[in-house]
């Protein structure tokens, strides 16, 4: 076989990976394809340079980033100029992830059955936690969202562990095909002592999904024991065009809609009504009329409301007078009172507010950013019957931050989000599939509330047990959904120790790497056993 076709041969197997990898994930939803997307990268990472590693998984990256958010591109705010650095971004940690594992197999004895799954959990978390560049999405557990018995597996690792046996199972099958290709190559001879390590890996891998699932399917029986209704709370979807929501010139027309919506959930008797992120065409704290009309509908029904709205603030530092925004959320009691409120923390880079604003950072990449200023606590929102968090929008993707506001004593967590920008896109579905797993990892129930999108409910188990849709399944309407919230089950582990599990996976993948980077053996490139 020719270099130039080695080489292409081998891009392709890479990129190949990362389209079965995208094709597991939402819209396209083939779940299985996870369990198996990783194996044609690995086979072509066997025995290739550093340099030849990260370039195979930069390419398998890419695709499989540019796939699964390919909705970005609808999204007006989104250039494609922009898209194609975080699919870049994203790609270069799938190119970290190959450059470590061809080290590691190279200059180490270290199992790789073992050491991949280390590896890729390592650089998922790093990838999570990366301060104002930090990127959860498309991480490799989430493919598997439906299958609850693994995803039980959350309340102990967060979607990290669910990942680590993803990633064991490519591993063991990929070797078990590099085996058969020996075998056809060379014969019995050349390769009946693998045979062994080969049939050891499928038992290993075998033996920890079986018992994965198996506990994961005693988890769900044990939390639907403990099952009983805590509240009844109202979800109000106003389904608003985004082009519309700041335009005051219809600010009547959405409080009309607000208002026929509310008054018709109050009927069914909620402990509590709750409307999406940014329902109000303006300032709540500073519009007098926006307070009015929503304090004087909670005296109407005698119902709290808890509403999401844009607070404006003017601040006095020394001499100077400054002014800031903040993305929040009121509770109002059913006497007209503001009760609480609190101010999204983790806001989005690049769109609520310029990081490292003395960075001239260029207009085609970021063509506007909002001038958002984070909240600086979080708050637990007290009911008479019960208590709960908030997350905003995106912070639903922040497992440690979703789990501190469950210790603090919340019983239920709401979210409260805006997918009209997202035009009926995968976006929603995929948001929904990660809620899923900030439902288990905590064992409570998780509301979303959406200005149109997905709005429903998720108990601690990880099953919806509702969504707003209408006779067909369209999501995309105004209305009300009146859902009952199971108590919370007993403290998870996760909730108590948070990502113990990827922080001994990252500590475990550094010494593996650290071992490697002070060998020598095996630093020339082995021959490939797949390609002559």
């Amino acid at each position: 076989m020719s270099v130039s076709l080695r080489v292409l041969t081998a891009a392709g197997m890479a990129g190949a990976s990362g389209a079965l990898l995208a094709a597991s994930f939402v819209p396209s939803a083939v779940p299985w394809l996870a369990w198996c997307g990783l194996v044609p990268l690995l086979v072509v990472l066997r025995g290739a340079g550093s340099l030849r590693a990260f370039c195979l998984g930069f390419l398998a990256g890419a695709v499989f980033v540019g796939l699964s958010l390919r909705w970005l591109l609808v999204v007006a705010q989104m250039p494609g100029a922009a898209f194609a650095v975080l699919v870049c971004y994203g790609a270069a940690f799938t190119g970290l992830f190959a450059l470590s594992y061809s080290l590691v197999s190279r200059r180490t004895r270290l199992p790789l059955l073992v050491a991949a799954p280390l590896l890729w959990v390592a650089i998922e978390y790093l990838r999570g936690n990366l301060g104002f560049l930090a990127a959860p999405f498309c991480l490799l557990g989430f493919s598997q969202h439906a299958a609850l018995p693994f995803v039980q597996l959350a309340s102990l690792t967060s979607v990290y562990g669910l990942s680590f046996i993803l990633v064991l199972v490519n591993v063991a099958l990929a070797e078990a095909y590099l085996w058969a290709a020996d075998t056809y190559r060379h014969g019995m001879r050349g390769t009946a002592g693998r045979i062994w390590l080969v049939a050891m890996a499928a038992a290993l891998a075998g033996s920890v999904v079986l018992a994965a699932w198996g506990w994961g399917r005693s988890q769900i029986e044990a939390v639907a024991r403990a099952d009983g209704a805590l509240l009844k709370v109202a979800l109000v979807q106003g389904n608003i065009p985004q082009d519309e929501k700041w335009d005051v010139r219809l600010r009547r027309r959405i409080q009309g809609r607000y208002e026929a919506l509310t008054l018709d959930a109050a009927l069914q008797g909620p402990d509590l009504i709750a409307w999406p992120e940014s329902a109000t065409t303006g300032y709540f704290n500073t519009d007098r009329e926006i307070a009015g009309f929503v304090t004087g509908l909670a005296r109407r029904t005698k119902i709290p409301i808890l509403l999401g709205s844009a607070t404006h603030e003017k601040i006095v530092r020394g001499e100077r007078r400054e002014q800031r925004m903040l993305n929040s959320a009121f509770l109002v009691n059913g006497e007209g009172r503001v009760l609480s409120s609190y101010d999204k923390i983790r806001l989005l880079p690049f769109a609520e507010y310029l990081p490292l604003p003395q960075i001239p950072w260029p207009r085609w990449l970021v063509p506007r950013a909002g001038r958002f200023a984070p909240g600086m606590k979080r708050v637990i929102f007290e009911l008479p019957r019960g208590r709960f968090g908030v997350v905003i929008c995106w912070e639903v993707f922040f497992p440690d931050l979703f789990r501190r506001f469950v210790g603090d004593g919340a019983q239920f967590m709401i979210n409260l989000t805006n997918e009209a920008w997202f035009s009926g896109s995968a976006a929603s579905e995929q948001l929904l599939a990660m809620s899923i797993f900030r439902a288990v990892e905590n064992r409570v129930s998780l509301l979303r509330v959406a200005n149109t999108g997905i709005t429903g409910i998720i108990d601690p188990a990880g099953r919806v047990r509702a969504r707003l849709a209408d006779g067909s399944g369209n999501t995309l309407i105004a209305g009300t959904l009146v859902v009952s919230v199971p108590r919370a089950a007993a403290p998870s582990f996760y909730t108590r120790y948070g990502d113990l599990f990827a922080l001994t996976c990252a500590l475990a993948a550094s010494i593996a790497v650290a071992l490697a980077l002070v060998s020598r053996r095996g630093s020339a490139p082995a021959r490939n056993t797949v390609w002559p």
